[in-house]
This record gives C-alpha cells, structure tokens and sequence, in this order.
C-alpha cells in the first residue's frame, strides 16, 4: 500500500537487513577469506557514489565515476534513487575509502540529515564523506549552505557546476592525510 499524498515511503520499506548486519556478516567473510587480513587489490582507493533520494539525474554521476576511474580509484556506483543504508551497504561490502552523495533535486539537506550518525551505527563512523550537486532549492548563499552539511557531518561539500578534477584533487589529498594520521 502506499502512503498517503505528500508523505514518503520509509527507506527501510524494502526487506533488506541493516547495514549492520550486514557489515558483521562481511566482515567475517572477509577475514576467512582473507586469512586475518584483508589486502587492496593493487592499492586503489575505492570510493561508493550514487544520487541520493528521489532523484533520477545521473549526468553527473557518470562523469564523476568516469574522472574517478580515469584517476585509479575503484568506483562503486549505486546509480539513482538511492538510500543512505544503500550507499552504507555498499561502502560496508566494497569495504570503502569514501562516500560521495549527489543530490541534483535540490533536497540534499533532507535527504542527508542523520547520514554521519547511520554511517557511526553501521560501523563505519570514520568513511570520508563528500556531498556535492544542487543541495537546496532556491538562491542561497553557498558558505551558508556548505557549513550546514559540514556540520552534519560531511568532510566535504561542493556546490553545483564544480570541477570533477577539483573534487578528486582534494579527495586524494583528505585520503593521504587520513592514512598519515
């Protein structure tokens, strides 16, 4: 059945388990596998992109992935119309760098508020997390904008018409900076 007009089905409205089921399953499967260690085939960086909630605009998403791979990084790319337990699973299973979230609808607020906390419930609480696209609706100043998903947790936030080249540059510099910490 669906909802009522102008309400929204849950995310959680398909049968799927929780990311962090998922993630325990994984991780143990891994470790098996792996003989106690889990190696990076080739010592890519591996990053999960997707469109974020009720949004089919996927341009973007392709050059990004695109850039991405032409930079050596190991794309996930979930697609559109995806949940934060989507882009979770899928950081949880390709055991994931970063998590960069589209969003061209100009929800990008809604639809991200609380991904940092499900990001630290499903285990996964250090993944470096980029937002980028067309966030709100209506004119507002970027600064403002951007402290707002900076303060939901997001280590980056780029505006619309941003560089593809600019948003790998800075994302390999934030990878080498975590992995000197």
């Amino acid at each position: 059945l669906l909802p009522p007009p102008g309400e929204r089905l849950p995310y959680g409205h398909i049968d799927r388990p929780p990311a962090h089921a998922v993630s325990e399953k994984f991780r143990k499967k891994r470790k098996e596998e792996s003989g106690g260690r889990v190696s990076r085939k080739e010592g890519k960086k591996t990053v999960v992109l997707g469109v974020l909630g009720v949004d089919a605009h996927v341009v973007g998403n392709k050059i990004m992935a695109h850039v991405l791979e032409s930079e050596g990084f190991k794309v996930v790319n979930i697609g559109t119309f995806s949940s934060q337990q989507d882009f979770i699973r899928a950081a949880i299973e390709a055991a994931a760098d970063a998590v960069l979230v589209g969003s061209l609808c100009g929800h990008g607020e809604l639809e991200c508020r609380g991904f940092r906390e499900s990001c630290i419930e499903a285990g996964m609480g250090h993944i470096h997390l980029i937002v980028g696209g067309n966030l709100e609706v209506g004119k507002q100043k970027w600064a403002e904008v951007e402290g707002r998903f900076l303060q939901m947790g997001f280590n980056r936030a780029y505006p619309p018409g941003v560089s593809p080249k600019k948003v790998v540059e800075n994302l390999k510099k934030d990878l080498e900076n975590k992995s000197d910490a």
